[in-house]
C-alpha cells in the first residue's frame, strides 16, 4: 500500500458553505445576507443587484435564522499529489452557522464508509469507517471579479482540520480548502461542489492571491503532502440566504 499522506477529509465538509480569510471587518461586498421585499427599497430585483430610485427590495446583512446543514450520499474522494486515495460513502453536518457578514463557522463534518485500499479509517472514539473533523470556520471572498465567489475553510482552533487512523497509520490533516458558491440569488438550498485533480484543489486562492494560497496537506509520519478533494453535497439553510457580490 502506498504511504498514507491523505488529505483533508475534513474538508468534505462543505460542506458547506460553505471560507483563509477575508476579514469580516472589511466593509463592502461580498456579503452574506438577505434581499427582502420593501416598498421604497434601493433595488428593483429580488437578488438586490439592480439599484432603482423606486425599488421594491432592500439588502440586509442581518440573518435571524443563521443555521445551516449539509449532506452528501455520493462517493467522496481524497487524493494526494502522490496518488494515495481515500473514499467515504456519505457525509453530513448540522448546526453550522453564518457567523458574520463574510464568515461561517461551527462546521463539523461526519463521514462514514471511509477507507483506503480496503482498510477502514476512523477518528478516535468513532466506529470503523467513521471520520469526524474538528470544527471549521470559513471566509467569503472573490474568486474571479466581479461576481464569481468562493468560501475558504480552515480550523476554528489550532492547525489541524482532522486527525484519524487507518489501521496502524496515523494521519493529520492541515491547511485550507476552497469551493465556489452561487452568488446574487436568495437560496434555501444549494449544491456545493469541491473539485480537485491529481491532488490539486481548484479553486485554491482568492482573486489576487498566489497559487495554493488555500491548499490541503496531510502527514502520516513521512512528511506533509499536498492533496485535494472531490465531493458534491447539498447545503440547506434555515431561511433564504444570499452571497451578494454587488451591494
Amino acid at each position: 500500500m502506498k504511504r498514507m499522506s491523505i488529505v483533508g477529509l475534513c474538508l468534505f465538509a462543505v460542506l458547506a458553505m460553505s471560507a483563509v480569510m477575508v476579514s469580516s471587518a472589511v466593509a463592502g461586498p461580498p456579503d452574506f445576507g438577505r434581499c427582502q421585499a420593501k416598498t421604497g427599497g434601493k433595488f428593483s430585483d429580488s437578488g438586490c443587484t439592480k439599484s432603482s430610485a423606486k425599488g421594491k427590495f432592500e439588502w440586509t446583512t442581518t440573518i435571524a435564522k443563521n443555521k445551516f446543514s449539509a449532506s452528501s450520499s455520493t462517493l467522496s474522494t481524497l487524493e494526494t499529489v502522490g496518488g494515495t486515495k481515500i473514499t467515504c460513502k456519505a457525509e453530513k453536518n448540522s448546526g453550522a452557522e453564518y457567523t458574520g457578514e463574510k464568515t461561517v463557522g461551527k462546521i463539523v463534518a461526519e463521514f462514514s464508509g471511509c477507507e483506503t485500499s480496503k482498510i477502514a479509517c476512523n477518528s478516535t472514539g468513532k466506529g470503523s469507517g467513521e471520520i469526524t473533523t474538528f470544527a471549521l470556520k470559513g471566509a467569503l471572498g472573490v474568486e474571479t471579479p466581479p461576481t464569481k465567489l468562493e468560501v475558504q475553510l480552515t480550523p476554528e482552533a489550532g492547525v489541524l482540520l482532522a486527525e484519524f487512523t487507518c489501521s496502524t497509520i496515523h494521519v493529520e490533516v492541515k491547511g485550507c480548502v476552497a469551493h465556489p458558491i452561487t452568488s446574487d440569488k436568495m437560496l434555501t438550498s444549494s449544491p456545493e461542489k469541491f473539485t480537485a485533480s491529481k491532488g490539486e484543489q481548484k479553486p485554491d486562492k482568492f482573486s489576487g492571491g498566489g497559487a495554493d494560497e488555500c491548499a490541503l496537506s496531510s502527514n502520516s509520519g513521512t512528511g506533509f503532502e499536498e492533496a485535494g478533494q472531490t465531493i458534491t453535497a447539498t447545503v440547506v439553510n434555515e431561511e433564504g440566504i444570499e452571497a451578494n457580490a454587488i451591494t
